[in-house]
């Protein structure tokens, strides 16, 4: 059986693979829509995150310690950008080589699982951050959450 850290770490890989590079607060939101999507289908979220309503939204603060040891190990890559009102960002990419030409989801995931990563990650990847934070923020469980509550 595979940890749940690893488990974890797939997870974020493998979104990043599916939806190529992207922001934290992208990457973030579409893990929160796997998991909930996960949870209403499978009855159970795929990650162990424990995500908490912040002011943006649900977030795993757990996430920041997996990114800085991916980008540690030289498997992630925090790519900085200027956007066009001047303010910096940063995409996150697969860096190593080794995990870009592995195959997806690399036999951690069951089939179900697999599909609803790829459906949510197909779903949303080429949506702008304002749709789909629109999406986030109307499920019942985020809107009725008060800050730093469990959401999920």
């Amino acid at each position: 059986m595979v940890s749940n850290a690893i488990k974890n770490e797939e997870l974020i890989l493998n979104v990043l693979k599916l939806a190529g590079p992207i922001t934290k607060t992208k990457l973030v939101k579409l893990l929160f829509l796997i998991d909930n999507e996960a949870s209403a289908k499978i009855n159970k979220k795929i990650s162990s995150f424990a995500y908490v309503k912040y002011f943006y939204g649900p977030y795993p603060p757990e996430l920041e310690d997996i990114l800085s040891y991916l980008s540690a190990k030289g498997i992630i890559h925090y790519n900085e950008n200027i956007s066009c009102n001047g303010r910096r960002y940063y995409l996150i990419s697969i860096d190593s080589p080794e995990y870009q030409k592995r195959g997806e989801m690399a036999n951690i995931f069951s089939e179900k699982e697999e599909q609803i990563i790829r459906s949510i990650v197909n779903k949303y990847k080429d949506k702008s951050l304002e749709d789909i934070l629109e999406s986030v923020y109307a499920l019942d469980s985020v809107e009725k959450a008060t800050f730093g509550a469990d959401i999920l």
